[in-house]
Protein backbone atom coordinates (compact mmCIF):
# COMPACT_ATOMS: atom_id res chain seq x y z
CA UNK A 1 0.00 0.00 0.00
CA UNK A 2 1.42 3.45 -0.88
CA UNK A 3 2.65 5.63 1.97
CA UNK A 4 -0.15 7.89 3.29
CA UNK A 5 0.15 11.47 2.05
CA UNK A 6 -1.52 14.76 2.87
CA UNK A 7 -3.88 15.62 0.01
CA UNK A 8 -4.29 19.33 -0.75
CA UNK A 9 -6.43 21.03 -3.38
CA UNK A 10 -3.35 21.40 -5.58
CA UNK A 11 -2.36 17.74 -5.34
CA UNK A 12 -5.84 16.20 -5.46
CA UNK A 13 -6.45 16.41 -9.25
CA UNK A 14 -3.13 14.72 -10.03
CA UNK A 15 -3.74 11.96 -7.50
CA UNK A 16 -7.30 11.37 -8.71
CA UNK A 17 -6.09 11.10 -12.31
CA UNK A 18 -3.55 8.49 -11.18
CA UNK A 19 -6.37 6.49 -9.60
CA UNK A 20 -8.50 6.82 -12.73
CA UNK A 21 -5.71 5.46 -14.95
CA UNK A 22 -5.14 2.61 -12.49
CA UNK A 23 -8.83 1.68 -12.83
CA UNK A 24 -8.47 1.17 -16.61
CA UNK A 25 -8.78 -2.52 -17.50
CA UNK A 26 -6.64 -2.07 -20.62
CA UNK A 27 -3.88 -0.28 -18.70
CA UNK A 28 -3.91 -3.05 -16.07
CA UNK A 29 -3.57 -5.67 -18.81
CA UNK A 30 -0.66 -3.85 -20.46
CA UNK A 31 1.28 -3.55 -17.19
CA UNK A 32 0.29 -7.00 -15.91
CA UNK A 33 -1.53 -5.70 -12.83
CA UNK A 34 -4.34 -7.54 -11.06
CA UNK A 35 -5.82 -4.47 -9.36
CA UNK A 36 -5.47 -0.72 -8.87
CA UNK A 37 -2.77 -1.03 -6.22
CA UNK A 38 -0.54 -3.07 -8.54
CA UNK A 39 -1.31 -0.79 -11.48
CA UNK A 40 -0.29 2.23 -9.41
CA UNK A 41 3.31 0.97 -9.30
CA UNK A 42 3.41 1.66 -13.06
CA UNK A 43 1.97 5.18 -12.72
CA UNK A 44 4.75 7.57 -11.87
CA UNK A 45 4.13 11.09 -10.63
CA UNK A 46 5.46 13.64 -10.92
CA UNK A 47 8.60 12.14 -12.46
CA UNK A 48 10.04 8.83 -13.68
CA UNK A 49 13.40 7.58 -12.46
CA UNK A 50 15.34 6.75 -15.63
CA UNK A 51 18.51 5.64 -13.86
CA UNK A 52 19.85 2.22 -14.80
CA UNK A 53 20.42 -0.67 -12.43
CA UNK A 54 21.68 -4.24 -12.79
CA UNK A 55 18.93 -6.67 -13.76
CA UNK A 56 18.24 -9.67 -11.53
CA UNK A 57 15.97 -12.68 -11.90
CA UNK A 58 13.20 -13.77 -9.52
CA UNK A 59 15.84 -15.25 -7.19
CA UNK A 60 17.86 -11.99 -7.13
CA UNK A 61 20.61 -13.56 -9.26
CA UNK A 62 22.28 -11.03 -11.62
CA UNK A 63 21.33 -11.42 -15.28
CA UNK A 64 24.29 -11.40 -17.67
CA UNK A 65 24.49 -10.90 -21.42
CA UNK A 66 26.28 -13.30 -23.79
CA UNK A 67 29.60 -11.58 -23.07
CA UNK A 68 29.18 -12.05 -19.33
CA UNK A 69 28.42 -8.39 -18.60
CA UNK A 70 25.56 -7.32 -16.31
CA UNK A 71 22.33 -6.48 -18.11
CA UNK A 72 21.21 -2.95 -17.25
CA UNK A 73 17.53 -2.01 -16.93
CA UNK A 74 15.57 1.10 -15.99
CA UNK A 75 14.91 1.54 -12.28
CA UNK A 76 11.26 2.23 -13.11
CA UNK A 77 10.76 0.14 -16.25
CA UNK A 78 8.13 0.33 -18.97
CA UNK A 79 5.25 -0.06 -19.58
CA UNK A 80 4.32 2.96 -17.52
CA UNK A 81 2.33 6.18 -17.33
CA UNK A 82 3.86 9.43 -16.09
CA UNK A 83 1.54 12.17 -14.81
CA UNK A 84 2.64 15.71 -14.02
CA UNK A 85 1.33 19.21 -13.60
CA UNK A 86 1.53 21.89 -16.25
CA UNK A 87 1.56 25.58 -15.23
CA UNK A 88 -2.21 25.88 -15.42
CA UNK A 89 -4.17 25.67 -12.17
CA UNK A 90 -6.82 28.03 -10.76
CA UNK A 91 -8.58 27.72 -7.42
CA UNK A 92 -11.78 29.68 -6.72
CA UNK A 93 -13.27 30.39 -3.30
CA UNK A 94 -16.40 32.41 -2.54
CA UNK A 95 -16.43 33.53 1.08
CA UNK A 96 -16.90 30.49 3.31
CA UNK A 97 -18.74 28.59 0.58
CA UNK A 98 -17.13 25.80 -1.42
CA UNK A 99 -15.41 27.04 -4.54
CA UNK A 100 -13.79 24.97 -7.24
CA UNK A 101 -10.70 24.54 -9.34
CA UNK A 102 -9.71 24.08 -12.94
CA UNK A 103 -6.44 23.30 -14.64
CA UNK A 104 -4.52 20.82 -16.73
CA UNK A 105 -2.36 17.74 -16.28
CA UNK A 106 -0.01 15.97 -18.66
CA UNK A 107 0.04 12.19 -19.10
CA UNK A 108 2.78 10.28 -20.91
CA UNK A 109 2.17 6.64 -21.77
CA UNK A 110 5.33 4.65 -22.58
CA UNK A 111 4.87 1.04 -23.73
CA UNK A 112 7.27 -1.55 -25.11
CA UNK A 113 6.57 -3.09 -28.54
CA UNK A 114 4.33 -6.14 -28.73
CA UNK A 115 6.38 -9.32 -29.10
CA UNK A 116 3.69 -10.81 -31.34
CA UNK A 117 4.24 -8.25 -34.13
CA UNK A 118 7.85 -7.33 -33.47
CA UNK A 119 8.87 -7.32 -37.16
CA UNK A 120 6.26 -4.83 -38.39
CA UNK A 121 6.77 -1.26 -37.19
CA UNK A 122 3.56 -0.02 -38.83
CA UNK A 123 1.52 -2.64 -36.99
CA UNK A 124 3.38 -1.87 -33.78
CA UNK A 125 2.38 1.78 -33.95
CA UNK A 126 -1.21 0.90 -34.87
CA UNK A 127 -1.35 -1.53 -31.95
CA UNK A 128 -0.04 1.16 -29.58
CA UNK A 129 -2.60 3.65 -30.87
CA UNK A 130 -5.37 1.09 -30.31
CA UNK A 131 -4.26 0.54 -26.72
CA UNK A 132 -4.17 4.27 -25.98
CA UNK A 133 -7.59 4.70 -27.60
CA UNK A 134 -9.04 1.95 -25.42
CA UNK A 135 -7.49 3.42 -22.27
CA UNK A 136 -8.91 6.86 -23.02
CA UNK A 137 -12.35 5.37 -23.75
CA UNK A 138 -12.24 3.60 -20.39
CA UNK A 139 -11.18 6.79 -18.61
CA UNK A 140 -14.09 8.64 -20.19
CA UNK A 141 -16.52 5.86 -19.23
CA UNK A 142 -15.38 5.84 -15.59
CA UNK A 143 -14.86 9.57 -15.01
CA UNK A 144 -17.05 11.20 -12.37
CA UNK A 145 -18.47 7.79 -11.35
CA UNK A 146 -18.29 6.21 -7.90
CA UNK A 147 -15.08 4.33 -7.25
CA UNK A 148 -15.26 0.59 -6.87
CA UNK A 149 -13.73 -1.22 -3.91
CA UNK A 150 -9.95 -0.93 -4.01
CA UNK A 151 -9.83 1.93 -6.52
CA UNK A 152 -9.24 4.66 -3.91
CA UNK A 153 -5.56 3.75 -3.53
CA UNK A 154 -4.50 7.13 -2.16
CA UNK A 155 -7.70 9.01 -1.36
CA UNK A 156 -9.39 6.36 0.81
CA UNK A 157 -12.88 7.48 -0.12
CA UNK A 158 -12.58 10.95 1.39
CA UNK A 159 -14.75 13.73 -0.08
CA UNK A 160 -14.57 15.06 -2.77
CA UNK A 161 -12.56 12.09 -4.04
CA UNK A 162 -15.19 9.39 -3.52
CA UNK A 163 -15.81 9.64 -7.27
CA UNK A 164 -13.31 9.35 -10.08
CA UNK A 165 -11.56 12.31 -11.65
CA UNK A 166 -13.64 14.27 -14.16
CA UNK A 167 -11.90 14.95 -17.47
CA UNK A 168 -13.34 17.95 -19.28
CA UNK A 169 -11.22 17.58 -22.41
CA UNK A 170 -8.11 15.76 -23.60
CA UNK A 171 -5.81 16.22 -26.58
CA UNK A 172 -2.69 14.55 -27.94
CA UNK A 173 0.26 16.94 -27.67
CA UNK A 174 3.17 14.61 -28.47
CA UNK A 175 3.30 11.47 -30.61
CA UNK A 176 2.12 8.81 -30.79
CA UNK A 177 5.35 7.42 -32.14
CA UNK A 178 8.60 5.57 -31.57
CA UNK A 179 11.17 6.70 -29.04
CA UNK A 180 14.43 5.46 -27.56
CA UNK A 181 15.64 6.02 -23.98
CA UNK A 182 18.54 8.41 -23.60
CA UNK A 183 20.66 5.69 -22.04
CA UNK A 184 22.99 3.96 -24.49
CA UNK A 185 21.59 0.64 -25.63
CA UNK A 186 18.08 1.46 -24.48
CA UNK A 187 15.13 -0.39 -25.96
CA UNK A 188 12.84 1.19 -28.51
CA UNK A 189 9.42 1.99 -27.08
CA UNK A 190 6.22 3.77 -28.07
CA UNK A 191 5.08 6.97 -26.40
CA UNK A 192 2.30 9.52 -26.48
CA UNK A 193 1.71 12.71 -24.52
CA UNK A 194 -1.88 13.62 -23.63
CA UNK A 195 -2.96 16.94 -22.12
CA UNK A 196 -5.98 16.63 -19.81
CA UNK A 197 -8.04 19.62 -18.70
CA UNK A 198 -10.42 19.53 -15.75
CA UNK A 199 -12.99 21.63 -13.96
CA UNK A 200 -14.11 20.79 -10.45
Amino acid sequence: MPTPIVITDLALPRIRLMELVAASATFRTVVGAADSTEAMTHILSPYANDELQDAVDEFAVPILDTAGNPVRVLTEPMPRCIINHVPNFTRRKYGTAFGGSNGALLMYFEFLPSAEIADDRNLQLAHFEDLIGLIMQELEARQDTDKLTGEDVFTNGESPASTHFNIEEWSVVAGPGESIPQEEGGELFYAVGILVTFVG
